[in-house]
């Protein structure tokens, strides 16, 4: 995550140019600080974005089982195994 940034490694890479202690040297490591944040929502963004998608194809998959049940909510109502009501009034 953090090694394939590109320009996260520049900006650290600029730093270790600049003396310690100096503003340019604090204006710098803010400037990484928030280069981080960044990738590090980014990197959450996408793991949550891939956790969901998983989540809706499941929930898909637990639809289709349910429709092949026979005691699933969307059964065909025509397909009973009962008796005939015709020959119970006999």
């Amino acid at each position: 995550m953090w090694k394939n940034d590109k320009e996260l490694n520049s900006l650290v890479d600029e730093q270790w140019k600049i003396e310690r202690g100096s503003d340019m040297y604090k204006r710098q490591t803010n400037l990484i600080k928030k280069r981080a944040r960044k990738v590090k929502n980014e990197f959450l963004k996408s793991y949550a974005d891939e956790i969901n998608n998983f989540l809706i194809q499941r929930k898909i998959e637990e639809l289709c089982r349910s429709l092949k049940k026979d005691n699933g909510t969307f059964r065909d109502s025509g397909t009973r195994s009962s008796c005939d009501p015709i020959s119970i009034r006999k």
